[in-house]
């Protein structure tokens, strides 16, 4: 246990030299870290579960750059692994005005459904799949998924492995969607999970 601890107290400490040796070196060339060096800084803190720091970051961008998509998802994931799950789902849809393409908008929306659902807002996450499933007519595998999930949540078991079926025969090669099928056949609700833990001390402890 004490190994496991000073392993990850390493790791975690070497990823704050990276993204700290990254923003030195932006600051260095330029007086301040620019929007790239920033974003780097925060995918290196998030890799670590530095979820805090990188939400940081991701804000310094958005100030500067508001309409910054990659700083937007960034701070969306951030918040989403920390545990900030409704914050999470606010922060994908405030990316949306940004995003270009009809695929990158569908993978924003279903992201908003997910965290709705894992954030214990199961009714709000079926509306917005029955909402995107009307308004495009998508037929995505993972739009039964999260639906299936998310009736499964409120107790529809029923209808939540029929829309679980339609998941898997659709992408049938993915196990994930198998697995949450056998699991809503045996009654599974899929209650929401605690949030993480935070990351350990940077600081290495002593001998």
């Amino acid at each position: 246990m004490r190994r496991e601890r000073l392993r990850r107290a390493i790791l975690y400490g070497a990823a704050a030299l990276v993204s700290t040796g990254l923003l030195s070196i932006g600051y260095g060339t330029q007086g301040e870290p620019d929007v790239d060096t920033l974003l780097n800084g925060a995918d290196a803190l998030t890799l670590v579960g530095a979820h805090d720091k990188a939400i940081v970051e991701c804000l310094k961008v958005l100030e500067r750059d508001p309409g910054n998509l990659r700083a937007h998802l960034l701070l969306a994931l951030s918040r989403d692994r920390s545990g900030d799950l409704v914050a999470a789902a606010e922060t994908y849809r405030q990316s949306l005005p940004h995003a270009d393409g009809s695929e990158t908008r569908l993978e924003i929306e279903l992201s908003v459904a997910d965290c709705l659902r894992r954030g214990g807002r199961a009714g709000e996450a079926l509306a917005e799949c029955d909402r995107l499933r009307r308004e495009t007519g998508t037929n995505d595998a993972r739009l039964f998924a999260v639906r299936g999930l998310a009736l499964a949540a409120e107790g529809m078991s029923e209808l939540a492995v029929e829309s679980l079926a339609e998941a898997v025969s659709r992408e049938p090669g993915n196990d994930r969607f198998r697995e949450f099928l056998e699991r809503a056949s045996r009654g599974d609700r899929f209650e929401p999970l605690p949030p993480p833990p935070p990351p350990p001390d940077s600081t290495i402890p002593p001998r």
